[in-house]
């Protein structure tokens, strides 16, 4: 059944057997002893991780490096912000990851830290032994309690890691402190000044903890990667949170255990994102940085356990799903409120025996999908939810399709209240904060999902619904796809210089510049390129909505879109902002007020129905900067999101010898089929220009003296289809 112990059998209908084992993995098993479902978690497996850094001897244990036992050996770099593991048992598959550079990438075979002359300790019959003992001193440990990892100190003790605990001894070999972990530590290293251990537990994770003057081991970070080793999310206890620009941040979250008769739930990191998502906080954490930023955060809102707790986010369900078929043009439902009832003309898909699944472990209730077959001609679908406001409000609703965001609704006055004995009501009445939910929704060709995301009051945190997949028959497009440009450049800031904003280089020839390259090699996918170019004192904010509201009317779900903004940038009361033209003198708090915000740029975002889309963001910074709003962008999106930051001075906007910044030149260079790799060989895709951007801009940066930093953020889970832009030319 497994590759390790079976925790738990039990019985079920039919004579099937459902078991849960140590990988960690549950699956059923059919009455005649065949396999049928199983799940699979998608983390590393460290069992024996640590074999590479020791030797046993007879009488004690020598402590090392011995790259003749291979790279996939547990090891961290002298500062504990570099790590390397292996995916699989033994060490096997490492990967290096680096804190500072938010990177994941295949280890080579150098460990990250220096050789050092191995440290011999008298430690022996500890190595998955109940029994170890330091000299003659036996080492207590709890009944059923083993040993399972070891690594020197810098001051003469120990680190010892077991099955149930973190367990810190001093020179003489007396027992200092003790810290509960989540699983066995099969791994366990200590930073060279002795202030951090980096343990790798049986529930595929690796922790930071601190090793305080004081003999304590808080906790202080918490790290999971995905097995396809692009994916990763690192997280502090108080809930802060990062992840790779590929996805991740619904790898992990919070089970929270409510009443005995009411179903536990599952809350994922995605959920939390704009009021825990902190790359700069979790990265100054594990460098020992200042914190005081941290702690400001953390009394203004809270930790993740007291949010979910005094505020739960809504309650989301979905209670139908009607559709209008021909040729009487009736509204048919399919019934979710009462058990899922089938009405004619729409038929539950039998359950397929399903494979090892590729999700992660903590995939939780949002990932389990209702299959719908539609009749042949159906298109478009009504989806009725019950939103129930369980404590911190009801705000804005997202639907997502095939997880695009497709509608954001900012206004809960157009949903209706429930009466009793409607769905979500009750015989005696309906639950206080219930309101009900509907939209139509036009579907792709194929199979669609539909999800839908309800906000809290503040529109922080979000409820979400399970997954409902229908299918619908694939048709051809009626006619080529169009491509769909809006290009926006602001250098025209002499209205708000005082306020620290001045006036830019090249945003404006930057913008241009790519609609330039579009043109001249156009992919020969597309039928015609429509551009729409506002530069300066086009580029007002009420300029800007109306060119989205436009491409929102003539886009198809067949085109594709680029936008591409380039000028100021804010945060603002943990909001990002694009800071638009405007004539008026103003500071910063009525800029704000003028501005593009994130959350207005998500609403006009996803009203435009194309599903090959890309958000180009190149904004400069007069202090401070960071890529949270990247990542905030994409996770309420579902879309694609290319975004630069920088810190740089007004007259340092552009790559010397050129009349464009390192983003704009960067694009240029992809367009033109000048990037190192090419993921289609006709031309250049969104992956492939999206990737050599990355990679690129911060090289270009450093000719034009600034500090430039990109985020290519990507829809979680599984690469995304390329689509073409331009071609290559001969």
């Amino acid at each position: 059944l497994g590759r390790d112990t079976i925790f738990h059998l039990q019985g079920l209908a039919g004579g099937r057997i459902a078991y849960a084992g140590a990988e960690p993995a549950w699956g059923v098993v059919a009455a005649d002893g065949r396999a049928g479902l199983r799940l699979e978690g998608q983390g590393g497996d460290f069992r024996s991780i640590g074999a590479g850094l020791f030797r046993l001897r007879p009488d004690d244990t020598e402590f090392g490096r011995f790259p003749a036992l291979g790279p996939g050996s547990f090891r961290i770099s002298a500062d504990a912000m570099i790590v390397e593991f292996g995916m699989d048992a033994g060490g096997q598959r490492p990967l290096r990851f680096d804190v500072r550079r938010r990177a994941l990438e295949p280890s080579q075979a150098s460990a990250p830290q220096a050789a050092r002359p191995p440290l011999t300790l008298p430690l022996r019959d500890w190595m998955n032994g109940a029994s170890p003992y330091f000299g003659t001193q036996r080492l207590r440990l709890s009944p059923g309690e083993h040993a399972r990892s070891a690594a020197p100190l810098p001051d003469g003790g120990f680190l010892l890691g077991t099955d149930t605990h973190l367990r810190r001894y001093d020179a003489r070999g007396g027992e200092v402190s003790q810290e509960a972990v989540m699983a066995a530590v099969w791994g366990v290293q200590a930073s060279a000044d002795g202030t951090q251990a980096v343990v790798a537990l049986g529930d595929g994770t690796i922790r930071w903890h601190g090793l305080d003057a004081a003999g304590s081991m808080p906790e202080r970070a918490a790290f999971f990667a995905h097995r396809d080793g692009r994916r990763w999310l690192l997280w502090t206890p108080e809930g802060f949170f990062d992840h790779s620009d590929q996805g991740g941040q619904d790898l992990a979250g919070y089970h929270l255990n409510r009443r005995v008769q009411d179903m536990a739930e599952w809350v994922n990191f995605a959920q939390l994102y704009r009021v825990f998502h902190a790359e700069d906080l979790v990265r100054a954490r594990l460098a020992r940085e200042d914190e005081a930023p941290l702690r400001q955060r953390l009394a203004e809102i809270g930790d993740v356990r007291r949010l979910l707790r005094q505020a739960p986010a809504p309650s989301v369900t979905i209670s139908a799903l009607c559709f209008t078929t021909a040729p009487d043009g009736a509204e048919r439902c399919q019934d979710f409120s009462a058990g899922g009832a089938q009405t004619r003309g729409l038929s539950r898909l039998r359950e397929a025996a399903l494979p090892v699944a590729q999700a992660a472990a903590a995939s939780g209730p949002a990932g389990a999908a209702t299959l719908l077959e539609l009749p042949s001609g159906v298109t478009r679908v009504r989806l009725r939810a019950t939103l129930v406001d369980r404590g911190g409000g009801l705000g804005q609703t997202d639907m997502l399709l095939n997880g695009r965001n497709v509608g954001r609704n900012t206004d809960t006055r157009g949903l209706s209240r429930l009466q009793p004995g409607q769905a979500g009501g009750t015989a005696g009445g309906m639950q206080p904060g219930t309101l009900e939910y509907s939209r139509s929704i036009e579907l792709d060709p194929g199979s669609n999902t539909l999800q839908l995301r309800v906000f809290d009051g503040g529109n922080e945190t979000f409820g979400q619904s399970a997954i409902l997949e229908l299918r619908r028959a694939a048709v051809l497009a009626p006619s080529r796809p169009a491509l769909h440009v809006l290009a926006i450049g602001v250098d025209d800031y002499a209205a708000t210089t005082e306020a620290g904003l001045g006036s830019l280089l090249s945003a404006v020839a930057d913008s241009r510049s790519l609609v330039e390259a579009l043109r001249s090699r156009v992919a020969r996918d597309y039928d015609r390129v429509n551009a729409i170019i506002l530069s300066d004192s086009d580029a007002t904010l009420a300029g800007i909505e109306a060119a989205f509201l436009r491409l929102g009317r003539e886009a198809r779900a067949e085109d594709t879109v680029l936008v591409y903004l380039a000028g100021h940038g804010l945060a603002l009361q943990d909001r990002y902002v694009f800071v638009p033209y405007t004539r008026e003198s103003a500071d910063l708090a009525a800029i704000g007020r003028k501005s593009l915000d994130d959350r207005r740029l998500i609403e006009l975002w996803s009203a435009i129905p194309a599903r090959n889309a890309l958000l180009m963001i190149d904004t400069c910074h007069a202090g401070a900067f960071n890529m949270d709003f990247a990542g905030t962008l994409q996770n309420e999106t579902g879309r694609l999101v290319l975004a630069a930051a920088s810190a740089q001075q007004v007259a340092a906007d552009r790559v010397p010898g050129t009349r464009h910044g390192p983003f704009a030149l960067a694009i240029q260079e992809a367009l033109r089929g000048e990037a190192s790799r090419h993921l289609v060989a006709d031309g250049t895709d969104q992956l492939t220009l999206g990737f050599h951007v990355r990679d690129r801009v911060p090289e270009l940066a450093r000719r034009a003296q600034v500090e430039q930093r990109v985020s290519f953020r990507l829809t979680s889970g599984e690469l995304p289809s390329p689509f073409l832009l331009t071609r290559r030319l001969p």
